[in-house]
């Protein structure tokens, strides 16, 4: 399984689940989209501000629990 914010190798046992309400809380915080998907969606011709907006309202829109490696999980605890 994979971070579904920074993609690194995590399980559901050493990572935490994020409700999707909880997670819309930490994006109106700015947190949420990481630098390796912004610039993946930047190789395609979109601007870095496009990107994040793109990247910003799709996690928002979500409905799904957010599984969290232990390190993106430290870093969502102290933002809440």
């Amino acid at each position: 399984m994979l971070c579904d914010v920074c993609n690194a190798p995590t399980t559901r046992e050493a990572g935490i689940l994020v409700a999707p309400e909880r997670f819309r809380l930490l994006l109106a915080k700015g947190w949420g989209v990481h630098e390796s998907n912004i610039r993946m969606v930047m190789q395609s011709g979109g601007s870095r501000e496009e990107a994040l907006a793109m990247l910003t309202q799709h996690h928002a829109s979500s409905q799904s629990m957010w599984l969290l490696c232990p390190a993106c999980a430290a870093e969502a605890e102290k933002l809440l």
